[in-house]
């Protein structure tokens, strides 16, 4: 490795170090209390559908709770509790931006959710999965998850951690299982099994 490169390594992980070390884990969905509270949707039309659907398009608002989701166009059964909502899809929890994807599926009554793809941030650290299901204890099993802090858009970031698959419990911990960390695009490592506590404030190692 040239020295340059070297450097750079030495720089990025310095500031994955600082950054991980102020984390400050966040809740991504609503608890059981929160779910028994009302729901509330704010949209620019709405239309009845077949077996208990209601679809809402143009500058849609759910709120429940601390929990809103904004998007282009949802479907709520509220007799299912199922939302799908679609486009421009923004999960926002106690004021903060948690989730942004283009398809979220959630049960508001279970608290079960599926997202074919998945952007959080907790605290400084962000997770980008292909695919994440939420389940009703609310522990998330990801495919094809990232973690990083570097600041970058997906696809140009300096340095991250790439794993098959993983878990997460969004107060406790994200763990990787077959995960590869990558620096400039280039994989230099592999373990067989990663976690991070979010309550700890060791930073990387």
């Amino acid at each position: 490795m040239t020295p340059w490169k070297t450097l750079a390594l030495r720089l990025c992980l310095a500031v994955g170090l600082l950054q991980a070390g102020t984390l400050a884990a966040a809740d991504l969905m609503p608890t059981a209390r929160e779910r028994e509270q009302p729901i509330d949707i704010e949209a620019d039309s709405f239309s009845a559908e077949r077996e208990g659907w209601v679809a809402a398009a143009g500058g849609v608002r759910i709120r429940q709770g601390d929990t809103q989701v904004t998007a282009d166009r949802v479907r709520v059964n509220k007799q299912t509790g199922e939302i799908v909502a679609e486009g421009n899809v923004v999960l926002i929890r106690r004021g903060q931006a948690a989730t942004r994807t283009e398809r979220l599926v959630y049960n508001y009554k279970t608290g079960r959710g599926l997202t074919p793809e998945i952007d959080l941030q907790v605290g400084p650290l962000r997770i980008l999965a292909r695919d994440a299901v939420r389940e009703a204890d609310e522990t998330y099993s990801l495919q094809e998850t990232i973690v990083t802090t570097c600041t970058n858009a997906p696809g140009h970031q300096h340095y991250h951690l790439r794993g098959r698959s993983a878990t997460m419990r969004p107060n406790e911990y994200v763990a990787l299982s077959g995960a590869t960390p990558y620096f400039m695009g280039v994989p230099f490592f592999y373990f067989p099994y990663w976690r991070r506590e979010f309550d700890e404030h060791y930073g990387w190692r």
